[in-house]
């Protein structure tokens, strides 16, 4: 019996495809969008701080600078909520969680009821009849996913890359 496995488990370890990686972001050199305008080089904007006092409101608008403005009061109408972003990182979590919980045996219990009723014609031209009866089935079920080709470990592999 074991040699026959053998070929099974060879082949279980082998996976198809191509490493998923995340697509590729970017880096920012800095805070300027394209097409602004540098400063000139006799205005600076500098900003002082001051120990134990905190701005109120909008300190961004002691910059004088409407475009700014207009991008923060985008930026925070646009924004999501915190908690939501941290929703969305556990579900992501999650998500490799149950991806990883598929290449594990999978135990179920279930119950069925059945009635059956069988024709005339089951035991041919003979007069030979069944009453109908109910049939109870209950039990365990098992299963071990083989991932042969490995597509459960790349799905793994790709939920992993996403979170």
């Amino acid at each position: 019996m074991a040699p026959a496995l053998l070929p099974a488990l060879l082949v279980g370890a082998c996976m198809v495809g191509p490493d998923f990686t995340p697509p590729q972001t970017s880096a920012s050199a800095g805070y300027v969008a394209a097409g602004d305008a540098a400063l000139p080089p006799d205005q600076h904007l500098v900003q002082h701080l001051v120990p134990n006092k905190t701005s109120e409101g909008a300190w961004w608008s002691e910059f004088h600078a409407p475009a700014l403005d207009q991008v923060v009061t985008q930026a925070l109408s646009d924004n999501q909520d915190v908690a939501v972003a941290k929703a969305r990182l556990a579900e992501a979590r999650e998500s490799v969680t149950a991806a990883t919980g598929a290449l594990m045996p999978q135990l179920s219990v279930g119950a069925n009821a059945t009635e059956t009723k069988y024709g005339p014609a089951l035991f041919g031209p003979s007069d030979i009849s069944i009453p109908p009866f109910m049939a109870y089935t209950a039990g365990p079920t098992v299963s071990f996913p083989t991932d042969l080709f490995g597509g459960g470990r790349r799905s793994v592999e790709q939920q992993a890359a996403i979170a």
